[in-house]
This record gives structure tokens, sequence and C-alpha cells, in this order.
């Protein structure tokens, strides 16, 4: 099941579940105690953000892997966000929640979300990023020789690869 370009309430349910019993996990998860998306799920903490409002930086917990064994990683995380914003993607329930994002970077263990402009629900909104396994999906690594930049930019309409790749996925 491929949550991004999923839609329909059956598999929402399926990757949600009920009581949030997840198939698919977050950076965060929702906190019964404060009522917000501040529990560290995949992150190992609530991210840090900068004083302008601008750059959170989240970092994935160390030891969880795939369903198959492999290792989750930041690489994953970014992946995903740009299989979402890919325009050839049809995830378009999904990239209106990016369009501020500006960069994102990976180092490590460590993802940087670079936004546009401040928005009080940026921290949930990135904690809330729908994750699928990069070598899943992407077995080829096609996305990797692409920057988040280059994936949404004005050239990647035209750029056969990305565009190929895109249907791909959709199907």
């Amino acid at each position: 099941m491929n949550r991004i370009i999923g839609t329909n309430t059956y598999g929402t349910e399926i990757w949600s579940g009920a009581m949030g019993s997840f198939v698919g996990e977050h950076l965060l998860g929702y906190n019964s105690e404060t009522w917000e998306y501040d529990r560290p799920i995949l992150a190992e903490s609530y991210p840090k953000i900068s004083d302008d409002n601008l750059t959170y930086i989240f970092t994935v917990r160390d030891g969880v892997r795939w369903h198959d064994g492999e290792p989750f990683t930041a690489d994953d995380v970014l992946f995903s966000v740009k299989a979402t914003m890919l325009p050839s993607v049809d995830s378009a329930s999904l990239k209106g929640y990016f369009a501020d994002l500006d960069t994102v970077e990976v180092d490590g263990a460590t993802i940087r979300f670079a936004m546009a402009q401040p928005y009080w629900l940026n921290a949930e909104v990135l904690g809330g990023i729908v994750i699928l396994p990069e070598h899943v999906y992407d077995p080829e690594g096609v996305l990797r020789n692409y920057s988040y930049s280059d994936v949404t930019s004005a050239d990647a309409v035209d750029n056969e690869e990305l565009r190929q790749w895109g249907e791909s996925f959709n199907r």
C-alpha cells in the first residue's frame, strides 16, 4: 500500500488504524496528555526549532527497522518528501501541507527542514510526514540523484527521468 498516493478511506484506516494502532509510523505522534502532536515516535525528540520558526531539525531514532529488517534512516524521510512533492506523483492530498517547505537536508541521522515562512503547525505537519522505505519504493535510487529543490523546481515537470519515475510510483 502506497500511502503517499492513497486517498480512500479504507487505505487510511489500514494505515492509521483504530485508536492509532498504526501500520506506518511518523516522526511525531499524538500525545493524549498534552492534546498535541508532540510525542516522539520515529524521531528521538520533538524537533529543535529556530527562534524565527523557520528551521526544524529532527534526529531519527537509532535501531528502527522496516518490515524486511532494513534500517530506517533520515534518507527515508527525505525520499518520502521528495516523492510527495514530485509533480508527476499523484499526491495532491498531501502536497499542500508542504507548500512552504523551502529546503530539506540530511546529515547522518539528522534531517533539517527550512520553511519559507513561519506557521504555528509546522512542527506537527513535518512530524506527520508519511514515510515510506526508500529501498522498496526507489530501489534504483533515482530520487537520490536529485535534491529537494530539483524535485520541486519547474524543471522537474519536463525532466523525463523524474516523470517516468513518478508515473511508475503511481501504479
